[in-house]
C-alpha cells in the first residue's frame, strides 16, 4: 500500500509546479516537498493502512540525513521508505517528465549507484539492482518485456 499511495499527496500541489518544464525555484520546491505530508495525512485516516505510513511519509528521506520531511539518516529510516525510495527514483529516471526524456534503465542504475550511500541505502540497491539484471537478462528485448509485464500486470480486469 505504501509503493501505491505514497505520492498521493500531490493531488494538493499545484500544476504549475508539477508540471513544470524547467527548473523549479526554492518556493516551487518547498512546495512539492509537502505531499509526503500531504500523503501521510490522507493514508492516516484509513485504519487498515496503517502499516503503510511510514513509507508513505518517509519516502524522501535520504540515507545521508538530507532527505525531507524529518531529515532521518541512516537506518533511522524506516525500512519500507527506504524500498519505496530505490524503487521511486528508478522509475522517475525511466520515466519521460515535462523537463526531460525518459533514461535507458542502464543509466538509471548508474545514477542511482552514483547516489549509492548518500541518497539509498547501498544494500537495497544493490538488491534491487540483481533484481532488475535478473528480470533483464542477457536478452536485448528485456526491458521491453518486462515494461509490457509490468503494464499488463498492472491493469485491473475490465479496464483499460
Amino acid at each position: 500500500w505504501s509503493a501505491l499511495l505514497h505520492d498521493v499527496g500531490k493531488i494538493g500541489i499545484r500544476d504549475d509546479v508539477l508540471k513544470k518544464t524547467g527548473k523549479l525555484t526554492k518556493e516551487e520546491f518547498d512546495h512539492i516537498k509537502e505531499h509526503p505530508v500531504r500523503s501521510y495525512q490522507v493514508v492516516r485516516g484509513i485504519s487498515y493502512l496503517a502499516g503503510a505510513l511510514d513509507g508513505v511519509l518517509y519516502h524522501h528521506e535520504r540515507i545521508d540525513g538530507t532527505g525531507y520531511p524529518e531529515g532521518l539518516v541512516g537506518i533511522n529510516i524506516p525500512l519500507q521508505a527506504r524500498i519505496i525510495q530505490v524503487a521511486d527514483i528508478f522509475d522517475a529516471l525511466t520515466s519521460s517528465r515535462s523537463y526531460r526524456s525518459a533514461y535507458g534503465w542502464d543509466r538509471a542504475l548508474k545514477i542511482l549507484r552514483e547516489g549509492s550511500g548518500t541518497t539509498s541505502d547501498p544494500h537495497l540497491l544493490k538488491l534491487f539492482e540483481r533484481a532488475v539484471r535478473d528480470a533483464i537478462g542477457n536478452d536485448p528485448d528485456g526491458w521491453a518485456r518486462l515494461i509490457e509485464r509490468a503494464e499488463r500486470s498492472g491493469k485491473l480486469p475490465g479496464y483499460q
